[in-house]
């Protein structure tokens, strides 16, 4: 794609949508500072820069893990008035959710509420994911019960995330209590999370060591 791109610049001037498919492309490579330069170079030529421009840009820095880039990203959309959609709030949420940055998970997922997206099932694990990379099961076992209230479907990786949370708080009463509602809840994943149970022998045993 680039090199198509250089080619047709040397005919016309390049545009919004042929910036758009080489960001694109360099989202799809993992290349996350070619992707950002080829976003300022747009700057700098006075080319237009939409939704997706950002969202591919904020896409490459999330895949591996660069969430700082991803929230100035975000915000500077707010500051062009750019509309950001589900696409760009999920994005910026694998890349807190993977990194431990569970406030900022957290605030994510407020702003797509206040922006009326529908948070699904994969916002809320998301969310909880973070809580349990930074061992806060407090926030996790809210977002539980925000979602029963709230009637969205809780999953097998929802309970997952939830009990590895308390796993990581130390929390191995409320750990094992939940392997217990995950049990009841006769979930897809159940089984597999059963399979890979061995954690749950040393939950028992760090709270009743005798």
């Amino acid at each position: 794609a680039l090199s198509i791109f250089e080619e047709a610049r040397k005919v016309q001037a390049p545009h919004t949508i042929s910036f758009n498919a080489c960001i694109t492309a360099c989202e799809k490579a993992g290349q996350w500072q070619l992707a950002l330069a080829l976003l300022n170079g747009m700057a700098r030529q006075k080319v237009d820069r939409d939704a997706i421009t950002f969202n591919a840009c904020i896409s490459a820095c999330a895949r591996l893990g660069h969430w700082q880039q991803a929230f100035i990203l975000k915000e500077e959309m707010a500051l062009l008035k750019l509309d950001r959609s589900a696409i760009t709030y999920g994005a910026c949420l694998k890349a807190f959710s993977e990194n431990g940055q569970w406030e900022r998970a957290l605030s994510t997922k407020d702003d797509m509420s206040s922006a009326e997206l529908k948070l699904e099932a994969i916002i809320f694990n998301a969310c909880i994911s973070s809580c349990a990379t930074a061992g806060r099961w407090e926030g996790a076992l809210g977002l539980l019960k925000k979602m029963h209230l709230e009637k969205v479907d809780r999953t097998a990786v929802t309970f997952g995330a939830c009990i590895a949370a308390c796993g990581k708080g130390k929390n191995w009463q409320r750990a094992l209590c939940l392997m217990a509602d995950l049990a009841a809840e006769k979930l897809e994943g159940v089984s597999t999370l059963w399979r890979s149970g061995r954690w749950m022998l040393g939950a028992k045993l760090a709270h009743d060591p005798r």
